[in-house]
């Protein structure tokens, strides 16, 4: 372990290890990290998608990287929904509070 607060992490993707210098604190990240890609790459591996480790490697980025687009379209198109009801309570109750204070339901304190 280094004294500048990082470490140097063995991991083992696809049968082969790699060491990677990681903060002390990240070190359980990198490592799940590190089974996720490993877990990926052994499935392009086994579907018989493509043969050779850099092949393997980038089908299985391009796949990581089409989840993450489909993840952030997805988180994206809930934002705009969510500000969608959000804007459209918002008019309800401003309407509700119109009609309340229409029909004097609420006092005027502006002269106060």
């Amino acid at each position: 372990m280094k004294t500048d607060g990082t470490q140097t992490v063995p991991v083992v993707i696809l049968g082969k290890e790699y060491w990677v210098r990681c903060p002390d604190t990240e070190r359980e990240r990198l490592e799940r990290l590190a089974r996720f890609v490993d877990e990926k790459m052994r499935e392009v591996r086994d579907s018989g998608a493509a043969l050779g480790t850099d092949r393997i490697a980038v089908l299985t980025a391009l796949n990581i990287a089409n989840e993450l687009f489909d993840m952030q379209d997805r988180r994206r198109e809930e934002a705009e929904e969510v500000g969608a009801r959000t804007s459209r309570m918002l008019e309800t109750v401003q309407r509700l509070l119109d009609e309340e204070e229409g029909e004097g339901g609420l006092p005027d304190r502006s002269a106060e």
